[in-house]
């Protein structure tokens, strides 16, 4: 209660935190500003994550029996839909139990929220969080207080196992945007959080040189931003010739992240990146380690499942979406959520020592795949193929860039250009593209001044104007 009255007070009044009330706020703990569910995780945290992998599905298993059991008892929608489907929570003794109950989809969520929600919750009394991400369809989703700072126990211990502590002074380019009135709108100080705000509204050409002051000024260890975000500023900043060093990591999230925008970010800003995956209906939290640049799947945070467009579960190496159950969340309990993201499972073994299932890759969401007439489909990660060759050949002057596809037949690469564009280098890039979609498609270039992105200041690379 405490920190929601708080965020909710400071949400409405930026400026405080920039004075000496932010920064008595800074001094209150965080198992105190998070209460009785953010101490419970980050003890469990603090001995599971050394677990052998048979202790975490001996836990996931009982956690995925008590969800059913719950949702069975107490959610009319899902009383309903087991019915239907002929199940019920004394079928789930096994986790290929699992794959007999019913999946649910995003569009199953908006149509039957007010179901999936118990009747003994007064919503009014829930937090609301909007989905919505890179897509812009949003839906507002009801949470307890207490399962949302669980939530913040989980990431607190992602990012401390990559290097992060409170006490480093972080620099976040993320949704959160800036006092129109303060500087200019383009930063502001939280000293509740330690951390300079960016604004990523305002970031282009034209303001860079207010950003790299900043940053020289203060001087934060951490970077905190969405991939996109932090990739943008990487290649402004370089524009205007700003090499200075000054962040020690680099934390990432709530977008894919692409080969080569990884690479260029390691190189330009001198530090690790570290990345996580996760999605506002919070059922599955992935995350780097601080020896591996793949994902480990947090196995106390939810269940996971990746399948196949039959429905059969993904083999290690193959792409499957990610389906996955939430734990302990009662105000909306999620069962078999069909996230519309793809990854790929690996068989691995992290060198840290914890025995987290692995992922080797994000592929993006289904929705963002490049199909061709003869029916093909390539995933975002074609544009890392063609960023690859096009870096090598010397043609690096596009400060932003989107793909989009208007036309079954017809794909349009949208690039802001940078100081160093030339029309030679973007005819490469589209000659480069043509290749990889087997010269299927027209490939056409449209010079803008900025790529739009949605509500929350995300941006999808590959956008699909096509029909599902």
């Amino acid at each position: 209660m405490l920190y929601r009255l708080g965020r909710s007070f400071f949400s409405d009044h930026p400026r405080l935190l920039s004075g000496p009330i932010g920064a008595l706020a800074g001094w209150v703990p965080r198992s105190i500003r998070h209460g009785r569910e953010y101490r419970r995780i980050r003890e469990l945290l603090a001995e599971s994550q050394w677990w052998p992998r048979e202790r975490h599905e001996r836990y996931q298993l009982a956690k995925l029996q008590e969800t059913v059991g719950y949702a069975y008892a107490q959610s009319p929608y899902y009383r309903e839909l087991f019915d239907r489907d002929g199940v019920s929570p004394a079928d789930l003794r096994t986790f290929d139990d699992l794959r007999r109950f019913p999946t649910l989809c995003k569009e199953d969520l908006r149509e039957n929220l007010d179901r999936i929600v118990p009747p003994s919750f007064d919503r009014k009394r829930l937090m609301n969080f909007v989905t919505g991400g890179t897509t812009g369809s949003g839906v507002v989703l009801p949470f307890e207080e207490g399962y949302r700072n669980r939530e913040r126990g989980f990431f607190w211990q992602l990012w401390e196992t990559v290097g992060y502590r409170p006490d480093m002074l972080a620099a976040v380019l993320r949704h959160r945007e800036c006092p129109p009135d303060l500087n200019g709108g383009i930063w502001y100080r939280d000293r509740s959080s330690n951390a300079i705000i960016l604004s990523p509204e305002r970031l282009g050409p034209d303001t860079i040189h207010q950003y790299v002051e900043v940053l020289s000024r203060y001087r934060p260890r951490v970077l905190i931003a969405y991939p996109s975000l932090a990739h943008l500023l990487v290649r402004y900043s370089r524009d205007v010739g700003w090499k200075e060093k000054i962040f020690d990591l680099v934390l990432l999230g709530s977008e894919t992240l692409y080969e080569f925008q990884r690479r260029e970010l390691e190189t330009e800003l001198e530090c690790p990146v570290r990345i996580h995956y996760g999605h506002v209906e919070s059922c599955a939290l992935f995350g780097y380690c601080d020896q591996s640049n793949d994902y480990h799947v947090q196995a106390e945070y939810g269940c996971v499942e990746f399948l196949k467009e039959d429905g059969t579960p993904a083999q290690p190496g193959e792409a499957g979406e990610i389906v996955a159950t939430n734990f302990e969340n009662r105000a909306l309990p999620l069962i078999r959520y069909r996230t519309g993201d793809l990854a790929v499972p690996s068989e691995r073994l992290c060198t840290c020592g914890r025995q987290y299932s692995l992922v080797s890759k994000i592929q993006g969401r289904e929705g963002d795949f490049i199909r061709t007439p003869s029916q093909r489909s390539y995933s975002p990660t074609v544009l890392e193929f063609v960023m690859d060759a096009a870096l090598l050949e010397g043609h690096d002057g596009f400060a932003d860039l989107q793909i989009v596809q208007t036309r079954l037949d017809e794909v349009v690469v949208r690039v802001v250009p940078g100081r160093q564009f030339t029309e030679e280098g973007l005819r490469r890039l589209c000659q480069l593209l043509d290749e990889q979609l087997g010269f299927e498609c027209r490939v056409r270039s449209e010079l803008v001044e900025q790529i739009e992105r949605t509500p929350m200041r995300k941006k999808r690379l590959v956008l699909s104007q096509l029909p599902d």
